[in-house]
């Protein structure tokens, strides 16, 4: 029980890193900027964990709310692991090219774009839900 645990935690450890990693190399400009964008992550991250843990120590509407705004971090977090994923398969074939994953503009807003899109439509139908017979 002990060993899986600690796999499990030590996998997503791992992955963390790559996203933090690639989201650091990508964003285009200076560190300010790149810190900036890795705090954010992070901070959107703990709030995530914080409101798992807040459920039944703070109000309902608190609670709700940082659910509301930490829950989709996940979502979020596994689509940029698998978009970064995929991003560097296509430049190791030639596919993509290596610039558009440094300091580049062009592939943050790429990334960040598809990511966006895919939370905001998800959103959408999650909100929106109807039942067929």
């Amino acid at each position: 029980m002990k060993i899986g645990f600690i796999t499990v935690l030590l996998a997503f450890t791992a992955l963390l890193a790559y996203v933090i990693w690639h989201l650091w190399r990508i964003t285009p400009g200076g560190w300010p900027l790149k810190l900036a964008v890795v705090i954010v992550f992070i901070l959107w991250m703990v709030l995530a964990f914080v409101g798992m843990g807040l459920s039944e120590k703070v109000s309902v509407r608190t609670a709700s709310a940082i659910f509301e705004v930490g829950h989709p971090w996940m979502i979020a977090f596994l689509y940029l692991a698998i978009l970064f994923a995929a991003a560097d398969v296509a430049a190791l074939c030639r596919m993509l090219p290596r610039s558009w994953l440094t300091d580049s503009s062009i592939g943050f807003s790429g990334i960040i774009g598809v990511v966006a899109i895919i939370m905001v439509s998800g959103g959408i139908h999650y909100r929106h839900k109807y039942r067929e017979e």
